[in-house]
């Protein structure tokens, strides 16, 4: 049975009426953003600020207020320790690249002392330039002048390796005075890399 309610006679009706808060989504967001930019050193808190501070001009103000208060030190954090921290990160991947290439330019290096040695030891002479060349060509498989070979005397030898940019005598270039007996007189190790085009 359906029973529907008829207004009683003499019964006030009252009406409620519910008003909708207020929000400020913006403002939130701000809040959120700048809060999590503290859990990533200072990274987020600018564009939290920044979300905070366009949500000032409404109502209510609580969470743009407190994303300001958030968001301005957190930017301050990041621009001294953010960006020392980001620099930082780039300076050891920059060392950890050098470091690479240095390795490879000293294999290659090894493997040209390696056979300068052999045939010191099958013809108690060192090659001239020319013929150091066809010896790293035939037994290495190189193209000419991938590696410079220098006889400074009947039993030493330098060799230079141009490094990433191609080109002899830059600074990225890896250099070994080698002796016969396979000491390694001296090195000099580049300090920065150049690319060439």
């Amino acid at each position: 049975m359906d029973q529907q309610h008829e207004p009683q006679p003499g019964v006030a009706h009252q009406t409620v009426v519910v008003q909708q808060q207020e929000s400020n989504s913006l403002g939130l967001a701000g809040f959120i953003v700048s809060l999590a930019g503290w859990i990533t050193c200072g990274a987020l808190c600018p564009v939290g600020l920044i979300l905070s501070l366009c949500a000032l001009g409404k109502r209510p103000r609580g969470f743009a207020i407190a994303g300001v208060v958030l968001g301005l030190p957190g930017v301050l954090f990041f621009l001294l320790f953010g960006f020392g921290l980001i620099f930082a990160v780039l300076g050891i991947g920059a060392a950890a690249t050098l470091a690479a290439v240095v390795a490879g330019q000293q294999l290659k290096l090894a493997q040209a002392q390696a056979v300068l040695r052999a045939e010191y030891a099958e013809t108690s002479t060192l090659p001239d330039e020319t013929g150091a060349q066809a010896l790293f060509v035939a037994e290495l498989g190189w193209e000419p002048d991938e590696v410079r070979y220098i006889r400074n005397s009947d039993t030493s030898f330098t060799l230079i390796e141009p490094g990433q940019d191609g080109a002899f005598d830059t600074s990225d270039d890896l250099t070994q005075t080698w002796d016969v007996g396979g000491t390694l007189i001296e090195e000099q190790v580049p300090d920065s890399l150049e690319f060439g085009s």
